[in-house]
């Protein structure tokens, strides 16, 4: 079975966690240029045209995949990590 180096299982258990929280506010601040910088029912920006559903949606699978990788982090931690 594939175990990690308790430095490295720590290393990515701290890149989930702040994945999880960047990607939580990239979600805010999406959902703030949909108020202010879109039209009602429109998708786009009209500062710089981008498509803040896509973005929307990209931050939302982000933050979930981020979360069950934390989720799994240290609900197997014990069969994941050697102990050193």
């Amino acid at each position: 079975m594939f175990r990690l180096k308790k430095r490295t299982f720590y290393f990515w258990r701290t890149i989930a966690f702040l994945g999880v929280f960047i990607f939580g506010i990239k979600i805010i601040d999406t959902e703030l240029s949909f108020k202010y910088e879109a039209d009602y029912g429109d998708c786009y920006s009209k500062i710089d045209g981008s498509n803040l559903c896509l973005q929307y949606y990209c931050f939302i699978s982000l933050t979930v995949i981020s979360f069950v990788c934390l989720f799994l982090l240290v609900k197997y931690r014990k069969k994941i990590c050697l102990l050193e």
